[in-house]
């Protein structure tokens, strides 16, 4: 029963479910302890809300958002494999056919995007002759001299 399943949960998903009840509450839906919930969720880089959260609900104070995930690195998969028992959460989308990363700001063709990047870089201006180097190279050039 226990171990891991071949379908993937987005880090969205799981955080919001560590933010949708109590970690007791959530422990007992899934047949686990609240510790043991508690540190599987950790082991998947997921905390839940903090100490008296509910407390403060409950009472009608203001609460914290539960926080956004963490936005993907490049090679970096959609989802996380879970554990069995987390099975009643929602799978995650599979990306996209234009790519991973494709969007209005970054395209995926490579192409395209320096094109962009040339036409925001614009003309680079540089001389025409260099008749005399920069002082640093020249002081290289001689040191380089007196070596041979």
């Amino acid at each position: 029963m226990y171990g891991w399943n071949n379908r993937g949960v987005a880090l969205a998903d799981l955080i919001a479910f560590a933010w949708s009840a109590p970690i007791p509450e959530l422990a007992t839906c899934v047949g686990m302890s609240d510790v043991g919930l508690k540190k599987l969720l950790r082991s998947y880089g997921v905390s839940g809300p903090p100490q008296g959260h509910w407390n403060r609900v409950h009472a009608g104070r203001p609460v914290p958002a539960p926080p956004a995930a963490p936005a993907r690195a490049p090679g970096q998969r959609p989802y996380l494999h879970v554990d069995g028992r987390l099975v009643d959460l929602p799978e995650a989308d599979l990306p996209s056919s234009a790519g991973p990363f494709a969007t209005v700001k970054v395209p995926e063709d490579l192409e395209e995007l320096r094109d962009r990047e040339l036409k925001t870089i614009g003309r680079a201006a540089s001389a025409a002759k260099i008749t005399v180097p920069h002082l640093a190279i020249q002081t290289s050039l001689e040191r380089g001299q007196h070596r041979q």
